[in-house]
C-alpha cells in the first residue's frame, strides 16, 4: 500500500510540475519574443499532451 501511495504523489508532482513549469517556460519566452499568450499558449498544450499520454500510461505501471 505504501508503495501506491508512493506512486501517486509521483504523479501528482509530474503532473503540476509540469504544468509549472510549461507555465514558466512559456511566459519567460513570450516576454523575450514579445508574442504575448501565443508561446504560453502552445507550452500549455504540449503540457496537456504529455500529461494525457502519462496518465494513459498509468494502467501500465504494475
Amino acid at each position: 500500500m505504501l508503495k501506491d501511495l508512493v506512486y501517486a504523489l509521483e504523479l501528482g508532482l509530474r503532473v503540476i510540475g509540469t504544468f509549472i513549469i510549461c507555465s514558466f517556460v512559456g511566459v519567460k519566452l513570450d516576454q523575450y519574443f514579445h508574442s504575448q499568450p501565443i508561446i504560453l499558449l502552445i507550452c500549455l498544450l504540449l503540457a496537456f499532451v504529455y500529461v494525457i499520454r502519462l496518465l494513459l500510461g498509468v494502467g501500465k505501471h504494475e
